[in-house]
C-alpha cells in the first residue's frame, strides 16, 4: 500500500510539473508560496485517489483542508468553519470516478483554470509577488460555479466574506507560520522560533506552543533580549524554569496531519500574529524577541501569559517598556 500511494504521489509531482512548464509564466511554480505548492500537489493527489480525469476547484478545496497552517485556513477558520462539514459538502459534490493508471497526468479543469486566472488577480490587488493560499481561495470563490464555491457557499462563506476576513487580518499574519516567516522577523525572533522548536522537541512534543515560545525567549543567549528581561524585572534562569515547569507537564496536543515537523498550535499561531501586530504598531518592519514577548502577552489563553502575569508583568507595562527603551531598535 504504502508504494502504491508514494507512486501516486509521485504521479501528481510529475503532472504538476507538467503543468508548470505549459502554464502562463505568471501561472508557473515559482509565482507560488511553498504552501500553495503543496496545496496543488495535494489537489492532484486528491483527484487520482478518486480516478478523476481532470483536477478541479473541490480537490484544491480538499487540499487546502489538509494543510493545516495555511493562511486561507486560518481565514475559513475566523469564519467560523467545520472542516469536517466542509470536507463532507466537497465530497458530496464530487463525481464517482473509475479506477485510473496512477501515472497517468491531469489535466486542470476549465473551472479550476479560471480560478486561477482569480488568483492572478487577488494577488495583483493586495501587491503580493507570489500566488499564497488565501489568493487561491479567493479565486475559488471568484470562480463562484465550482464544486468548492459551492461547498463553502453552503456553510455561509461567500468572497465578500472571505475578503472582509482578509481585510481584518494583517497581510503579515498570513503568512505560513515558522519556516516561511523570515521575511516578517528579524534575526533575533528567528533564533527563538529555533529554540522553541528544539525546547517542543527535548520534552517530547508534537508540536510548539506558547511555553516552547517563552522557553526561547528566557534562553536566548542575545544582550539585546536580556536586558530587556531584566529591564521588566524577569530573570531568565528563573523565568525557563517555571516555564519549563509547566510545559513538562502540559498536554502535547491532540494528533493531526501535518505537512512538517512541530508545527504551532493554535495559541502559539496567534502568538506570533499578535506579535506582528505589535511591531507594526511600533512602526517595525520586523518583528523581534522583544514584540514576540508581547505576543505572549496579549494572548491571554496561553501557558505564557499565565507565567508572565504570575511575575506580575502587565501587557501595557511591557509595551511602554519596549517602546521607551528601544525605541526604533526594539526588533532587535
Amino acid at each position: 500500500m504504502a508504494v502504491v500511494w508514494w507512486l501516486i504521489g509521485g504521479a501528481a509531482l510529475f503532472a504538476l510539473l507538467a503543468f508548470a512548464a505549459r502554464a502562463p509564466r505568471w501561472l508557473r511554480l515559482e509565482r507560488f508560496t511553498d504552501p500553495s505548492r503543496r496545496v496543488m500537489v495535494l489537489a492532484k493527489e486528491e483527484a487520482l485517489r478518486r480516478g478523476h480525469e481532470q483536477v478541479g476547484t473541490g480537490h484544491v478545496l480538499l487540499a487546502l483542508l489538509r494543510t493545516r497552517d495555511a493562511g486561507a485556513v486560518r481565514v475559513l477558520e475566523d469564519l467560523g468553519l467545520d472542516r469536517r462539514r466542509c470536507r463532507a459538502e466537497v465530497e458530496a459534490r464530487l463525481p464517482v470516478g473509475a479506477h485510473r493508471a496512477a501515472g497517468r497526468a491531469l489535466p486542470l479543469s476549465p473551472r479550476l483554470k479560471a480560478a486561477l486566472e482569480g488568483t492572478r488577480a487577488e494577488a495583483v490587488r493586495l501587491r503580493r509577488a507570489r500566488i499564497a493560499t488565501e489568493d487561491l481561495l479567493i479565486g475559488l470563490l471568484a470562480e463562484g460555479g465550482g464544486a468548492a464555491a459551492a461547498a463553502l457557499a453552503a456553510l455561509g462563506v461567500t468572497l465578500e466574506k472571505a475578503r472582509a476576513a482578509l481585510c481584518r487580518r494583517p497581510a503579515a499574519l498570513l503568512a505560513p507560520v515558522f519556516d516561511n516567516l523570515r521575511e516578517w522577523l528579524d534575526e533575533g525572533a528567528c533564533a527563538v522560533l529555533a529554540l522553541a522548536r528544539d525546547e517542543a522537541e527535548r520534552l517530547g512534543h508534537d508540536r510548539i506552543d506558547t511555553e516552547h515560545l517563552l522557553l526561547g525567549l528566557a534562553r536566548h543567549d542575545d544582550a539585546a533580549t536580556r536586558n530587556l528581561l531584566l529591564l521588566l524585572h524577569l530573570d531568565p534562569h528563573r523565568l525557563a524554569a517555571e516555564a519549563e515547569s509547566v510545559a513538562a507537564t502540559s498536554e502535547s496536543g491532540p494528533p493531526f496531519e501535518a505537512l512538517e515537523p512541530f508545527p504551532p498550535a493554535p495559541g502559539a499561531r496567534k502568538a506570533i500574529d499578535l506579535a506582528l501586530e505589535e511591531a507594526a504598531g511600533l512602526g517595525q518592519e520586523r518583528a523581534g524577541p522583544g514584540h514576540l514577548l508581547l505576543g505572549l502577552l496579549a494572548e491571554r489563553d496561553g501557558i505564557a501569559a499565565r507565567v508572565l502575569l504570575r511575575s506580575g508583568l502587565e501587557l501595557e507595562v511591557a509595551r511602554i517598556v519596549l517602546e521607551r527603551f528601544f525605541g526604533p531598535e526594539a526588533s532587535g
